[in-house]
């Protein structure tokens, strides 16, 4: 595994480490930023970032990116109308709205890092899993936590989460070598015939 690699599943690691170690304190947290008054935190917050967020992939797409720009922006307005109908369907539970933002840069994280050894459509397929697994371990997680408890409609929401957050990594970067890194050779990949 070359240092590249390693260094993206460190950052998947790294990632799932800090949901897992927020699931204590994240009730206690979004009770008081309500208590103080910053209940929009918890309402417009996610709203707020993924808006901006899809605001850079409009100016990534228009500056960095190949001939396909106005297909790329097609699938990004509609990936975006997807995350507005789920944002809309997490409405009730605010809190639940971070989830989007949790879940899908995990996805994003794992495609990258899954890239590195598996085909395209594999390491979509791959992510997809791993971060549906990750998400049900936040569960499990939840479920032997004091005041907390676990819920099947979290699980299938850390899931929607990522596929949607794969699905902007898919709307960014596939087919444009952007997700592609420098490899270090190793000796499964090294094609030593000329």
């Amino acid at each position: 595994m070359g240092r590249a690699e390693r260094r993206d599943w460190m950052l998947v690691l790294v990632w799932t480490a800090v949901i897992y170690a927020t699931l204590p304190i994240a009730r206690r947290l979004s009770d008081r930023l309500i208590d103080a008054g910053y209940k929009w935190v918890l309402h417009k917050g996610p709203i707020l970032l993924i808006a901006v967020a899809f605001a850079a992939a409009v100016i990534y797409i228009l500056k960095k990116l190949d001939d396909r720009r106005a297909v790329r922006i097609f699938l990004l307005a509609n990936v975006g109308l997807a995350y507005g109908l789920f944002l809309k369907f997490l409405g009730k539970i605010p809190i639940e709205r971070i989830h989007l933002l949790e879940y899908g840069l995990l996805a994003m994280l794992a495609k990258r890092a899954a890239d590195h050894r598996m085909g395209s459509a594999l390491a979509y397929i791959f992510s997809a899993f791993l971060v549906a697994d990750i998400g049900l371990g936040d569960e499990l997680i939840q479920w032997v936590l004091p005041d907390r408890y676990f819920d099947w409609r979290d699980v299938a929401t850390n899931a929607v989460s990522g596929l949607l957050g794969l699905a902007l990594w898919a709307c960014l970067f596939q087919g444009t070598g952007s997700a592609k890194r420098d490899r270090e050779p190793d000796t499964m990949s090294l094609n030593i015939s000329k």
